[in-house]
């Protein structure tokens, strides 16, 4: 029997065995959630979870932040913030840029970073998107994905990101690691910008937050863990399918 073609549903599937449910996206600024989550806030029997504007605030930040850079550099930066007070867009926005930069500096291009976040959430408060604390029910309005792309510092990746975590929207999420994983287990489709990619995943997957959650982050659990740049091909369970494996072999 001919051995099945990795393609996008059964390659979820098959990381999803392997790895398990991830938990995205970590949250530790709200502490009034009743859901289990572990000390770095991955809540792994929780995929969607009721956002208020505290968790707004915690995803935009990270999604911002982790711009060219690594998610544990982003967790010092988070961590800085909330052990400040810093747990609201109110916040951030009326104290004082120093500090916060300061705050915020494991995360690199700290000055750009601060530029980015002060505008962002000024546009969201303005433009009533966060939501409350109220622990109502009534959940904030959704941003629509060309809004924000309009907001300067907010990309197509960024823009993605606020979008499947903060507002649970179904928008898949295209970085570094998809194309990396991409090219190496699925080389005959021949992608190039990020829309093609986005296109490629949303058009070959069913469309559900819950799934687009947990792929994005299986990606990223796979490629820190095994397809690095260089990768530990000797302990990947893809190898056998990988192209990239097959040549270097």
């Amino acid at each position: 029997m001919k051995e099945e073609k990795i393609n996008p549903e059964n390659l979820y599937h098959t990381l999803y065995r392997y790895y398990g449910p991830q938990g995205w996206w970590p949250l530790t600024m709200n502490s009034c959630h009743n859901y289990e989550k572990d000390s770095r806030g991955y809540h792994k029997k929780n995929h969607i979870v009721k956002h208020d504007s505290t968790d707004i605030f915690e995803i935009m930040t990270g999604a911002i932040l982790t711009q060219n850079t690594a998610w544990k550099n982003v967790e010092i930066s988070i961590n800085n913030l909330k052990n400040n007070g810093i747990v609201t867009a109110k916040k951030l926005l009326t104290g004082e840029e120093d500090i916060i930069k300061i705050l915020i500096k494991s995360s690199g291009y700290y000055n750009q970073k601060y530029k980015k976040l002060y505008i962002a959430f000024r546009w969201f408060l303005e433009n009533d998107f966060l939501g409350d604390n109220s622990g109502g029910n009534t959940l904030p309005p959704k941003p629509s994905r060309d809004e924000l792309l309009s907001i300067w510092g907010i990309g197509e990746e960024t823009a993605d990101s606020i979008l499947l975590y903060a507002y649970n929207s179904p928008s898949f999420v295209i970085d570094a690691y998809t194309k990396r994983i991409t090219e190496r287990l699925i080389p005959d489709v021949k992608l190039k910008i990020y829309k093609d990619y986005k296109n490629y995943f949303e058009e070959n997957i069913e469309r559900n937050t819950e799934l687009y959650n947990e792929y994005h982050a299986l990606i990223v659990k796979h490629s820190v863990e095994l397809c690095r740049k260089k990768p530990v091909c000797g302990e990947c369970f893809l190898r056998e399918k990988c192209s990239y494996f097959t040549y270097n072999s």
